[in-house]
């Protein structure tokens, strides 16, 4: 999942719109489109309208949020998993044996 806040430039759970609307511009005038024509440049600006589109709505910036905590939660959970199956994947060898 995208961190639109990352991409904005803008601390983590910011909701003044001002600040969000400042930090597009910002980042657009970073870009420069008229000069910067490449590949790389091109994506950012996809990705900046992209996280544009979601942040300026207050709305869609909360549901977004929302979206955001859950799938870190789940990735925290799953990397937790993972290292919970290695320990014990660990262990087992140590006490059994070689796999």
């Amino acid at each position: 999942m995208k961190n639109y806040y990352q991409i904005l430039g803008i601390e983590r759970g910011e909701e003044d719109y001002d600040i969000i609307r400042g930090a597009y511009r910002d980042r657009l005038m970073q870009l420069r489109l008229d000069i910067n024509t490449d590949e790389i440049t091109r994506n950012k600006f996809e990705e900046l309208q992209e996280a544009w589109g979601i942040m300026k709505d207050s709305w869609r910036r909360s549901n977004y949020r929302s979206r955001l905590l859950d799938y870190e939660f789940i990735s925290a959970i799953r990397d937790l998993t993972k290292e919970m199956n290695r320990v014990i994947d660990d262990t087992l060898e140590m006490v059994v044996g070689k796999k």
